[in-house]
């Protein structure tokens, strides 16, 4: 337990010493921040806006808050790990007794904590505009369920982008390949949405939950092997 706590804190000390990093946060919140005042101003109609749905504001939020877990994810994943390579630090890492699962869990919840500020941030900005400005985007009774489905998403992409960034020889290479990841994220945030409201809940969790699993499994026995070095 202590080499993953310093493990996470050696990381997160050295990403935040970095300013371009702190810029395209702050970046980041401001648009995230925007569109949700954006949403709550909606809910009030008026002779040439007709207030959106519930379904429509149901679809658009989890679509943002999956495309703002993903970008801030996105920000520190390609540097803890195909960053590690370039500068040859992997290397010493691995050869520390400190065990593989334990370097993993380590940088993953360094991307965990980056995919969950727009949860950690948004939410709570949400529901206060919401109740100050007497508008709701979505009604009370959705809200828990709501927050229900996104749980699982930050864990998911958090180890997708983590084994993208192992497997990936340099920086540029693992920032090319979550473009790509970027590019699909809007599709399957829909399938996802879409999934929600055809099976059980539980069916969701299921799949998603497994998808993560089977990420953390290739991962740590990925970097058993000597191929995480090359």
């Amino acid at each position: 337990m202590k080499q993953l706590i310093l493990i996470f804190k050696t990381e997160i000390y050295q990403l935040l010493q970095d300013k371009r990093l702190l810029i395209a946060i702050s970046i980041y919140l401001f648009i995230f921040l925007s569109s949700l005042v954006m949403m709550i101003f909606s809910e009030v109609e008026t002779p040439l806006f007709s207030k959106p749905s519930e379904e429509t504001n149901k679809t658009i939020l989890f679509f943002l808050f999956c495309l703002l877990s993903f970008s801030f994810c996105s920000l520190v994943t390609a540097d803890i790990t195909a960053g590690e390579k370039e500068r040859n630090t992997l290397e010493s890492l691995l050869m520390t007794q400190c065990p593989r699962y334990i370097i993993f869990w380590g940088k993953f919840l360094v991307g965990l904590f980056f995919s969950l500020i727009p949860f950690l941030i948004g939410l709570p900005v949400m529901f206060f505009l919401s109740i100050s400005y007497n508008t709701a985007i979505l009604v009370f009774s959705e809200i828990i369920r709501f927050i229900l489905i996104l749980i699982p998403f930050p864990f998911f992409i958090t180890n997708l982008l983590i084994y993208n960034g192992f497997k990936a020889k340099t920086i540029r290479s693992a920032k090319s390949a979550e473009l790509v990841i970027f590019l699909v994220i809007p599709f399957f945030s829909i399938a996802l949405n879409s999934l929600v409201n055809i099976f059980p809940i539980i069916v969701y969790f299921t799949i998603v939950i497994s998808l993560s699993y089977l990420f953390t499994i290739k991962t740590i026995k990925y970097l058993k092997s000597e191929k995480v070095l090359f």
